[in-house]
């Protein structure tokens, strides 16, 4: 519970508090999204560190996407690093403040493994905390870190060879799409129901290569990354529901929204719970510890929830090699080991996923480059937060929300007798005739228009 003081003191305090109890997570957090996790796990989390280093922003990137927010929300992330470092300070002046999982790492690695090397808090960035924000977020889209795509392909290909004459329809018989035109209801007794004719491929099996390998080296990535991620407990889980109700069907006459989060049971937990009573900002509610803000929660105006939204985020586009372009080197520190330096290449859609690293001295057949179209606006949150927290009306709630960059459902009541929804995150309108259930020729003939689906 925080009170009093000004914007800058309360993400302070914000900080510092969570920083004391939530310390270790924090660090787990934070070494995942900036791909640190073999520097003190060990070789076997260098493949994980390889995948989440390319798949993220460098540091120069990171800092725009800090200079670009407002000053609030600058102020709002500044302040919250600085009291994650206040208390990282009082551990470095006293070392019995320290959480004890440092202390049995410490102790692990120089008398038992022998590395002769202690595990010992560092002090945060910015850049950390903008760094976890984007990877918190793409945990919780349901395309993402999913191969859909890629296993979509697969399968036509491999039915392809066996069932020539009928592996199109059989697709859609398996692999349905959204239409537009379905009816979403079961008719009233008496009342004739219709289904529209189903759309098969506008592709064929030879439309594509041979994806089957890329496939399965980047599913065997991502899978390889959750299971690590759940072994050390830091795996973020999706889930969550809610409900609003108007106030013409409740006893009181006052509107309900009800927000169930739903990320599993740990210890701890992904979430932790805060209030805030200073700054501009009356808010209490839901926070996940590293990213500044309230992500779910409550003001005397107006309560909100945040459930996983299923919005089409992510193509994975087939590059010509010469479509490649390097970006930048990283060097990942290994417990135990020699540091390894890689090379990130991208393609115009994004990062380059396979072959991992690239090597444009032996280039493949072709490349698979990730696009995702919430790249460059997870940052936004901290400023989505911070304005949903401060809002006077549904309109300016409304406008808030606009600016979170990831795939969510949002249910709304206030005071004024209002309900809402909102679907937040960015689903960009594709090329005409592109079947998205597979991959994207990265020839310029399919590229994604610029525009985004009206937000429901």
């Amino acid at each position: 519970f925080i009170e009093g003081g000004s914007l800058y003191d309360v993400f302070e305090a914000m900080g510092y508090a969570v920083a004391t109890d939530r310390l270790f997570q924090m660090e787990l957090n934070r070494r995942q999204a900036r791909g640190r996790l073999s520097e003190v796990l060990g070789p076997e989390y260098l493949g994980t560190d390889v995948f989440l280093r390319t798949i993220s922003y460098s540091d120069e990137e990171l800092t725009e996407e800090f200079n670009a927010l407002s000053d609030d929300a600058q102020t709002a992330v500044q302040g919250y690093v600085d009291g994650i470092n206040r208390h990282i300070a009082e551990i470095q002046a006293n070392w019995l403040l320290m959480p004890y999982e440092y202390w049995i790492a410490s102790f692990y690695y120089v008398f038992i493994e022998d590395l002769g090397f202690n595990f010992l808090p560092e002090p945060w960035t910015v850049n950390d905390a903008l760094a976890w924000t984007a990877m918190f977020f793409r945990g919780f889209d349901p395309e993402a870190l999913k191969t859909g795509q890629l296993d979509n392909l697969v399968l036509l290909q491999t039915w392809a060879a066996v069932f020539p004459a009928d592996y199109l329809a059989m697709f859609q018989d398996m692999r349905w799409i959204n239409d537009p035109s379905a009816q979403t209801m079961i008719p009233a007794e008496g009342k004739r129901s219709f289904m529209s004719r189903p759309r098969l491929p506008n592709v064929t099996a030879d439309s594509f290569p041979d994806v089957s390998g890329a496939a399965e080296a980047i599913r065997g990535r991502i899978e390889t990354y959750q299971q690590q991620m759940e072994e050390i407990g830091a795996r973020v889980r999706m889930g969550s529901y809610a409900w609003a109700v108007s106030g013409d069907k409740t006893e009181s006459g006052n509107p309900m929204v009800y927000s169930g989060p739903q990320m599993g049971f740990d210890l701890p937990a992904i979430i932790t719970e805060g209030s805030i009573r200073g700054g501009g900002l009356e808010v209490s509610g839901m926070h996940v510890p590293g990213m500044p803000g309230i992500a779910v929660g409550r003001t005397p105006h107006h309560a909100w929830s945040a459930q996983v939204g299923h919005a089409h985020t992510t193509d994975y586009y087939i590059e010509a090699p010469q479509s490649v372009v390097f970006n930048r080197f990283e060097t990942i520190n290994v417990a135990g080991g020699d540091p390894v330096t890689i090379p990130v290449f991208r393609s115009p859609h994004g990062p380059i996923i396979n072959p991992l690293p690239f090597d444009p001295s032996n280039p493949p057949q072709f490349a698979v480059a990730w696009a995702y179209a919430n790249w460059g606006h997870e940052a936004d949150a901290v400023e989505a937060l911070l304005d949903g927290a401060r809002a006077t009306s549904i309109e300016e709630f409304g406008v808030a929300v606009a600016k979170i960059g990831v795939s969510q459902h949002s249910c709304y009541a206030d005071r004024d007798g209002n309900i809402a929804y909102w679907m937040t995150g960015f689903d960009p309108i594709r090329a005409a005739g592109v079947d998205p259930r597979f991959p994207q020729i990265g020839d310029g003939t399919q590229e994604w228009t610029g525009e985004f689906r009206p937000r429901p």
